[in-house]
């Protein structure tokens, strides 16, 4: 077992306990790290709702690595909620919303060595029992994510040690509402104006057009030192508790386990405006993704929101044309919705819709893709 240490003497907080003086998780006393495929760091689970404390197995070790929890009541209007084992189950923070943390609830009873028990609360028990949910668990693993918890010191710029190789996206927020900036950031390793640039989670704002929270100033800088992420000064003010979701880009060499195993990619491309078939606009992974976010990033103007889609094969993620699927938005507490025309194939996903928020010609778009198991 190995930890990372932080910069300025950031303490470790127990797996399930409070944010204290701030942690950076470490990686617990699960299987040898070599070992590690996609199955054992991420998963996708669907049930139906009506069921009070549902254990969820899936063979992934969240009691001693820990990780987060994402739910959605894909029927309904219920709101996401994003339990991690940092901050503890009884506490959900709501992606499309600037609220602080939900607190002293039952959304996860227990975080265990083989999956975990939904509790009580509606978002994640489903309520009524026809109601149909979706989670995405993500564990904590070198080079795929972590979850990094802090109190801001008030001294500018911040770093912090890390171990997902190449920072590919995170999303970070102030869980208590106690700074000026209550908006969900979002640093990408894309943004094609400057990666001082962020987004905002729970917005449709794009870069350039003036909505995007600190366009100069973005809440996290990476300085291409190896394994070292600095949050900007903006989100470290004194006292104030936040957390970030670190996810991984998977590069040559940077991958799982003993075979390195490239399963998450943080990535770009620009729209080419094509409608229908195979000419579609064909994004190139490496691998066979299970699970897609995907976001216009470049200004847009038009009726159709550029919504954080999110995507994956057990909710009906297609490899056949018209590859018609079951969207989700980050964004929006809305039910899913049926939409055209987003294709997976064997090494990436082909876009088969000229549908502005996901391919106008020329427009730019990030994503953030996991590989099938």
């Amino acid at each position: 077992m190995s930890f990372f240490i932080p910069k300025k003497q950031i303490l470790y907080a127990p797996m399930l306990g409070s944010l204290g003086g701030g942690s950076v998780r470490g990686f617990g006393r699960g299987a040898s790290q070599d070992d590690l495929n996609i199955a054992n760091v991420f998963s996708v689970e669907t049930y139906t709702g009506g069921v009070n404390g549902r254990t969820i197995t899936n063979g992934i070790d969240l009691q001693q690595n820990g990780g987060m929890i994402w739910a959605k009541n894909r029927g309904n209007t219920n709101y996401h909620a994003l339990v991690d084992s940092v901050r503890g189950g009884g506490n959900a923070l709501i992606p499309h919303l600037s609220d602080a943390q939900r607190t002293g609830r039952n959304y996860i009873s227990s975080f265990n060595s083989d999956g975990y028990t939904a509790g009580s609360e509606g978002d994640f028990s489903g309520g009524s029992g026809t109601d149909s949910m979706v989670n995405w668990v993500f564990r904590q693993a070198p080079n795929f994510f972590q979850v990094l918890s802090y109190v801001g010191d008030g001294t500018g710029d911040r770093a912090f040690s890390h171990n997902v190789g190449t920072l590919g996206m995170v999303l970070l927020k102030d869980i208590d509402n106690a700074d000026s900036r209550i908006d969900w950031t979002v640093y990408h390793r894309e943004l094609t104006i400057a990666q001082s640039n962020n987004l905002i989670l729970n917005s449709t704002a794009t870069l350039g057009n003036g909505n995007n929270v600190n366009s100069s100033v973005g809440p996290v800088r990476f300085d291409n030192v190896a394994g070292e992420i600095t949050i900007r000064g903006e989100y470290n003010t004194s006292g104030v508790d936040y957390v970030a979701y670190i996810f991984a880009h998977n590069s040559v060499g940077q991958g799982l386990g003993a075979s390195n195993e490239q399963v998450i990619k943080c990535g770009s491309y620009v729209g080419n405006g094509f409608h229908g078939g195979q000419g579609g606009n064909t994004i190139t992974l490496g691998f066979e993704p299970q699970f897609l976010m995907l976001k216009r990033s470049s200004n847009y103007t038009g009726s159709d929101a550029p919504d954080w889609w999110m995507i994956d094969a057990e909710r009906g993620w297609q490899q056949v044309s018209p590859g018609d699927v079951d969207y989700l938005r980050a964004n929006e507490a809305f039910p899913e919705e049926l939409r055209d025309r987003v294709v997976r194939t064997s090494t990436g996903f082909r876009v088969e819709a000229a549908y502005p928020p996901w391919n106008e010609s020329g427009a730019e778009y990030i994503y953030m893709a996991i590989a099938a198991a």
